[in-house]
C-alpha cells in the first residue's frame, strides 16, 4: 500500500446498484483512494483521485469523510489544517472532481448532509453552519452558508445523520 491513510473512510454503492466504492484519503497529500468492493472482494487497485487539501499536520488524521445519501457528493473535514470541503463524485469511476473548499481556518469536525441531500453541515468548534447545495454555481452555494447553531461553551465534534431523520451532534464535555 502506498502512504498512510487517514481515519477518514466512507463508502457508497456503485451506479450498478449491487457493488460498493470505499473512499480513503491519504495522510500527507491530497489522495484520496476509491476501491472497488464487489461480490469477489475488494479490488486492491485503487482509482486515486489528486484534489483538494492536503491532510497534513498536527491532527491531519482528525476529521471525517462522508458521501450524500445518493452518492454524487462527498464532503471532507479535518481538524488540524483546517478545512471543509466538498467534492462531486461519479459512482460508475471512482473519480472526485470540482472541489469546493467551504471554510478554512477554525478547527473542523463533524460534518454531515441533510436526508434529502440538498444540505450539507460542518460543526466549528462553537457553531454548526449550513450549505445550500441546491443554490446553483459553487459562488452561490459558497454565499449560502448560514450559522444554524451556536454552542455554550462546549466544543461541537460529530455529526450524524439517524435513521429517523433527525442530525444528532456530539459535544465534548456533554454526556
Amino acid at each position: 500500500y502506498p502512504s498512510p491513510v487517514t481515519e477518514k473512510i466512507t463508502a457508497t454503492k456503485h451506479c450498478n446498484g449491487v457493488d460498493y466504492w470505499i473512499l480513503i484519503h491519504e495522510s500527507q497529500n491530497n489522495n484520496f483512494r476509491s476501491y472497488l468492493l464487489t461480490s469477489a472482494g475488494v479490488n486492491s487497485v485503487a482509482v486515486v483521485t489528486s484534489i483538494g487539501s492536503v491532510c497534513n499536520g498536527l491532527n491531519f488524521f482528525l476529521g471525517y469523510l462522508k458521501f450524500s445519501p445518493n452518492g454524487k457528493k462527498v464532503g471532507a473535514s479535518s481538524a488540524t489544517p483546517s478545512f471543509c470541503e466538498l467534492y462531486d463524485f461519479d459512482s460508475s469511476t471512482g473519480i472526485l472532481s470540482n472541489s469546493l473548499t467551504l471554510a478554512t481556518g477554525t478547527q473542523f469536525q463533524g460534518i454531515e448532509f441533510s436526508p434529502d441531500g440538498t444540505k450539507f453541515y460542518c460543526s466549528f468548534v462553537y457553531s454548526i453552519r449550513q450549505w445550500n447545495l441546491c443554490a446553483g454555481t459553487n459562488t452561490a452555494i459558497l454565499n449560502s452558508s448560514v450559522t444554524i447553531g451556536q454552542s455554550n461553551g462546549y466544543t461541537f465534534r460529530s455529526l450524524q445523520l439517524a435513521s429517523d431523520g433527525k442530525i444528532y451532534v456530539a459535544s465534548a464535555g456533554q454526556y
